[in-house]
């Protein structure tokens, strides 16, 4: 949740682009790219510990606020709902292969079992429990 904390600040203080054409100049598209997908190689290894975007941020030297909106930029979605969208992949797969809800829960990053279910349940349309059934 934190990650999530600062992303909504960071959408409340900062203005807003008329396109995407001003968060950066052509030349430094491929400057940019790297780092992001450093950070989405990182969130990918790591997507069970607690990430900050401004720990993020500075890991590869951009303002909170500019790189969070980079990074929404050029993957689709802020560094918030790309690592939960990660943790829900990896806790599918988990469970197909017969791990538990709770220890499925934490061992993917989520810090508690309510939240987890919630957005399991929305993303794959079902709770957790039934697809650990499944198996």
């Amino acid at each position: 949740m934190p990650m999530l904390a600062e992303f909504v600040a960071s959408e409340i203080f900062c203005e807003r682009q008329p396109s995407s054409a001003a968060l950066f100049r052509e030349h430094k598209f491929q400057w940019y790219a790297e780092r992001v997908q450093a950070v989405r190689e990182r969130l990918d290894a790591e997507f069970d510990q607690n990430h900050f975007v401004a720990d993020l941020a500075r890991s590869v030297g951009m303002s909170t606020f500019h790189f969070t909106r980079v990074f929404a930029e050029l993957v689709g979605r802020p560094p918030h709902r790309y690592l939960t969208e990660r943790r829900l992949t990896a806790a599918q797969m988990m469970l197909a292969e017969g791990r538990s809800v709770t220890d499925t829960c934490y061992a993917c990053g989520f810090n508690g079992l309510s939240h987890f279910t919630r957005s399991f349940g929305r993303r794959f349309g079902r709770p957790p429990s039934q697809l650990a059934r499944k198996v």
